[in-house]
């Protein structure tokens, strides 16, 4: 019991980003295998950058498969990317040039054993209008 007491976070922390737009950071691009069935994904971890939520992390993972390509050419374009991509390899290492760069996202939650993780449902360039 002491070792859980002593994890014990506030329940603040615990409670799911808003679905919502938000100025985001794209702080790193990363492969690995899944660990349930070993295909290789990639995630991209985003930063909000907006004061009410700034600090929190939104983790987009994208299964290497072909019933989710839709999902990388999404991603692809709305980071403002163009060009013909031949593998899913170059496709992470073209996002990785990206790390660093800010992005409009809109968030969509899902629900996964009875814990919500809010997912990207569009993302754009983010426009800073000039002054």
């Amino acid at each position: 019991d002491s070792a859980q007491e002593e994890h014990a976070e506030p329940q603040t922390e615990f409670a799911p980003l808003p679905e919502g737009t938000y100025c985001c950071k794209l702080l790193s691009v990363g492969s690995e295998p899944n660990p349930n069935d070993h295909i290789l994904r990639t995630t991209l971890e985003l930063e909000v950058q907006g004061e009410e939520h700034k600090g929190r992390r939104i983790w987009e993972k994208v299964k290497h498969a072909d019933n989710l390509m839709w999902k990388a050419v999404q991603l692809f374009s709305g980071m403002g990317l163009e060009g013909k991509v031949n593998s899913w390899h170059e496709w992470t290492d073209i996002m990785k040039t990206k790390v660093g760069c800010e992005f409009e996202v809109t968030t969509q939650n899902r629900t996964y054993d009875d814990k919500v993780y809010p997912g990207v449902k569009r993302i754009k360039v983010d426009d800073p209008v000039p002054f």
